[in-house]
């Protein structure tokens, strides 16, 4: 396997698992408003779900916006260095590895928000 080939099995996994994530978050916060009791309040366990479903989608947003304005600015500076060395935007582009550690972590805050919504989705429904 070469590095373009595991890089493209990472872009595999990381796509599926924002397609699955965002599905569960739907039908995890769809769950909270199932949970809610008779007087139509939320249980403290399912309001801290839930907000870490809010959460979960504030994360899954940043993770792209901050990702899509980092190479933005990057690719355009990258642009008016070629431009001004060569009169040209065309040529190669070698990426920094820190472009993609705040996406990234956006990333992996979003799992663990999904995550720890489930747990406490879990521990309304034992508790109930």
């Amino acid at each position: 396997m070469n590095n373009s080939e595991a890089w493209s099995h990472y872009k595999d996994y990381v796509n599926d698992l924002n397609e699955f994530s965002r599905k569960l978050g739907f039908a995890g916060s769809a769950i909270c408003w199932v949970l809610k009791d008779s007087n139509g309040n939320f249980p403290k366990y399912v309001l801290v779900a839930l907000a870490c479903f809010v959460f979960f989608f504030i994360a899954d947003v940043l993770q792209k916006f901050i990702g899509a304005l980092l190479h933005r600015w990057w690719i355009r500076k990258r642009e008016v260095e070629l431009w001004t060395e060569i009169q040209s935007i065309e040529g190669e582009y070698l990426k920094p590895g820190w472009l993609d550690k705040p996406p990234f972590t956006f990333f992996v805050l979003k799992i663990a928000f999904l995550l720890i919504a489930f747990v406490f989705l879990g521990v309304a429904v034992f508790l109930k």
